[in-house]
């Protein structure tokens, strides 16, 4: 037996994928929209919004109303390394906040990913990224303290790394390796991306690499965990053959 809500969902699908019941902005109906539309209840109506935003086909936030996942949200996946422009070039406004700021003895896998020696200072640089009061991301940097002297003073909170070790310590951003996988957040990184838990978020693991006095070396090992409720990813794959 096909639950009522069941059937709202089916049709509210297909207005999704028909594009109709969507402002410019991306928003969808409210609640009181599709029960007034549909003559159902307010409980179905939230049933059916839950459950297509369960499977990744709209987000709810609060104050704003509902809206498509990933409309205006796109991101490129080449863009993790400029993540307040990529922000900034969706309309919105950044705003990044330092969580931590400070030197520590590099842990076995940081020293690993930097090619130093565990127990080597590094910097460990934990930050926000927010846009229009929304969290998209939490970054974990570990740089390397010897090769940029005095790099704990600077302020990171408007100016992305890489610009930092151009314009001020020389070292010129030549390649970043990345890994990206699902996991399940810890405690701490889940209450800062203001999610549950249990929420998957996309990690990605990466290494930056860099030219400095002639010589290329790691100069960044950092985490960058994404929510995955109302951001997505792209990616243009080029096929030869064709002209």
């Amino acid at each position: 037996m096909v639950l009522k809500y069941e059937e709202l969902e089916k049709k509210l699908y297909d207005m999704i994928i028909s594009g109709k019941g969507i402002m410019p902005d991306g928003q969808f109906l409210s609640e009181r929209q599709i029960s007034d539309a549909f003559g159902v209840s307010r409980t179905t109506a939230r049933k059916a919004i839950d459950s297509l935003c369960k499977q990744g086909h709209l987000v709810q936030f609060h104050g704003k109303g509902t809206f498509i996942k990933g409309f205006l949200r796109t991101q490129p996946l080449d863009s993790i390394t400029r993540c307040s422009q990529n922000y900034a070039e969706m309309g919105m406004t950044p705003k990044n906040q330092i969580l931590c700021q400070e030197i520590i003895p590099a842990n076995e896998l940081a020293a690993c990913r930097l090619k130093i020696s565990k127990g080597d200072p590094v910097l460990l640089l934990k930050k926000l990224f927010k846009a229009d009061r929304l969290i998209f991301n939490e970054s974990i940097s570990y740089i390397p303290t010897q090769p940029f002297p005095g790099i704990e003073h600077v302020n990171f909170e408007d100016t992305p790394i890489l610009e930092i070790f151009r314009a001020r310590f020389q070292a010129y951003a030549k390649k970043t390796e990345h890994t990206i996988e699902a996991v399940i957040p810890s405690e701490e990184i889940a209450a800062n991306l203001r999610v549950t838990p249990d929420t998957p978020v996309l990690l990605f693991e990466s290494v930056s690499y860099g030219m400095k006095d002639g010589r290329c070396i790691p100069m960044e090992y950092f985490e960058t965990y994404y929510r995955t409720d109302f951001i997505r990813f792209s990616f243009v794959q080029e096929h030869e053959g064709y002209n």
